[in-house]
């Protein structure tokens, strides 16, 4: 979740779309983890750049106590890491979170999976952004990326979060090229969110509205039973399309992820 939406609590409240997600970069995580341990034989040491509130990040680290993880975002308040440290991540012994990469210290050279969860969009220049932080990371590291799709569905919603864009998979092929990235696997998902977005956008048009009434994910207040149920058919799209897209069949979706690495 982005800090421009950063809301402290971590219960039911929590918007089905970002309960699924961890669920689905936890997935992925494991993939990539196990590859590497077999190819590497190292520990997997996860670092999330841009992590917002540190939900996503916080929310892995319980349910992989073997990884170690850090939390990284240029946005942090000290008052508000030692608020989390304090409270919500006071328990969780695998998770380091900073404002600054050099506070990690030699973790960083540990780093085998780094993560930018919706991140990219945020930033003005994206090839420059992508090329610094390839040179400040092992060059045998992993990269899992998430972005939000299609330009044409920018709508007030990403005004709010100031995006600068949204990408599409042959956008993301290119930046990651680049950017002096090789792209190992990259696929849509969130495929049933297309058409709420599209009428979504077709009213903005009709209505000519601005952002500034917009809400984020963090004022979700629908309950447990229903947060549970859109969570779990969220996750179903996410399979289904996963399983298309085995058999050749690449359906377009609300979100790409893309796993990569520095090219040799």
């Amino acid at each position: 979740m982005d800090l421009q939406e950063l809301y402290i609590s971590q219960n039911e409240n929590t918007h089905p779309w970002e309960l699924a997600r961890v669920n689905i970069v936890n997935k992925l995580i494991s993939q990539i983890s196990k590859k590497h341990k077999d190819t590497a034989n190292k520990k997997t040491t996860v670092l999330d750049v841009g992590c917002g509130n540190a939900f996503v990040v916080s929310e892995l680290s319980k349910l992989n106590t073997d990884i170690d993880f850090l939390g990284y975002d240029i946005n942090f308040k000290q008052e508000y890491i030692d608020y989390l440290n304090n409270n919500s991540l006071k328990h969780i012994t695998n998770l380091k979170i900073s404002k600054e990469l050099n506070n990690f210290g030699s973790s960083i050279q540990k780093v085998t999976l780094t993560l930018l969860l919706d991140v990219i969009e945020h930033i003005k220049n994206d090839i420059d952004f992508l090329t610094d932080l390839r040179n400040k990371i092992p060059e045998d590291s992993i990269f899992l990326i998430t972005v939000p799709a299609f330009q044409g569905l920018f709508t007030n919603h990403d005004k709010f979060l100031r995006h600068y864009r949204r990408y599409n998979k042959k956008q993301i092929y290119s930046l990651m090229k680049k950017s002096g990235y090789k792209v190992i696997d990259c696929n849509y998902f969130f495929a049933s969110l297309l058409v709420p977005r599209l009428l979504k956008k077709t009213l903005e048009k009709i209505k000519n509205s601005n952002y500034e009434n917009t809400q984020g994910v963090s004022n979700w207040n629908k309950g447990r039973a229903l947060t549970g149920i859109v969570k779990n058919l969220l996750l179903l799209d996410y399979k289904i399309t996963n399983l298309l897209g085995k058999i050749g069949i690449n359906l377009p979706g609300l979100s790409i992820y893309c796993v990569c690495q520095p090219a040799a």
